[in-house]
C-alpha cells in the first residue's frame, strides 16, 4: 500500500487504484484486496475518511429525522463501534430533520464547533 511519502505517480510501472472505503470501515477493509495489488507493482491509496476507521468521529443524530428513524441511528452507531472498540461514536443530538446543513445550518454550524 502506499506510505505517507509523495508517491513519484508519473514513473511508475501499474495502475493507481483509489480505495474508498463505506460508512464503519476504514482503509483496513481493503488489506486482502490492496496487498496482492501493490505486490504487482500497482500503486494503492486507501485512507481512514475523517470519522471513519481508526479516526475520532462524532455521530450528530437528527432526532426529528424521518427518513432514517433514530433507532437506524443507533444501529449504525453500534455497527461502527463494534468494528472499532478502541474508537467509540461520540454522539451528539440535534432535534432536526435529515438534513440539518439545509433546515438548520446555523445550529449545525454551532454543533460543529464544539467538537
Amino acid at each position: 500500500m502506499s506510505s505517507n511519502q509523495p508517491a513519484d505517480l508519473n514513473n511508475r510501472s501499474g495502475k493507481i487504484f483509489v480505495l474508498v472505503h463505506g460508512a464503519g470501515q476504514g482503509a483496513w477493509a481493503f488489506g486482502k484486496v490492496a496487498w496482492p495489488l501493490a505486490r504487482d507493482g500497482h500503486h494503492v491509496i486507501a485512507r481512514d475518511l475523517p470519522g471513519h476507521g481508526l479516526r475520532a468521529r462524532t455521530y450528530i443524530s437528527c432526532t426529528a429525522n424521518f427518513t432514517i428513524p433514530a433507532a437506524a441511528h443507533r444501529l449504525f452507531i453500534d455497527a461502527a463501534d463494534k468494528l472499532t472498540p478502541g474508537n467509540r461514536t461520540d454522539v451528539r443530538e440535534m432535534p432536526t430533520s435529515h438534513c440539518p446543513f439545509l433546515s438548520e445550518p446555523e445550529e449545525l454550524a454551532r454543533a460543529l464547533l464544539q467538537l
